[in-house]
């Protein structure tokens, strides 16, 4: 993939996700960039679009737009533009952090004998 070669040893070029966020990603940023940033304005024009009033006026709550904003702009960066447009997608990205650290915490109170 691009002439990422995953290294499963500590110390080889360091661990998989920080070279490829590193370095990686850092340099496609010029290429990426436009694209990326189409996106985020897409994704703000819909959901104040989709906030807006009577008298042109928009009203959103801010941190959950900016995370669904946030959420599609990854999804373009690391899925590709077809996943980051489908819908179904974007909200099981936006929800997987909050379900892998409710599901961490509902493990670290288990018992031992009880964790697989």
């Amino acid at each position: 993939m691009y002439g990422f070669e995953w290294k499963d040893q500590r110390g080889v070029e360091g661990t998989g996700f920080v070279r490829a966020l590193r370095s990686l990603l850092t340099a496609h940023l010029p290429v990426l960039f436009p694209s990326l940033e189409r996106n985020i304005a897409e994704g703000l024009e819909s959901e104040l679009f989709l906030g807006r009033r009577a008298d042109g006026s928009s009203h959103v709550r801010i941190f959950p737009m900016i995370k669904r904003v946030v959420t599609r702009a990854n999804c373009l960066i690391f899925f590709g533009p077809e996943l980051s447009q489908n819908l179904e997608f974007t909200t099981a990205a936006l929800e997987f952090p909050q379900a892998v650290i409710f599901a961490a915490e509902i493990l670290r109170i288990t018992p031992p004998f009880m964790k697989p």
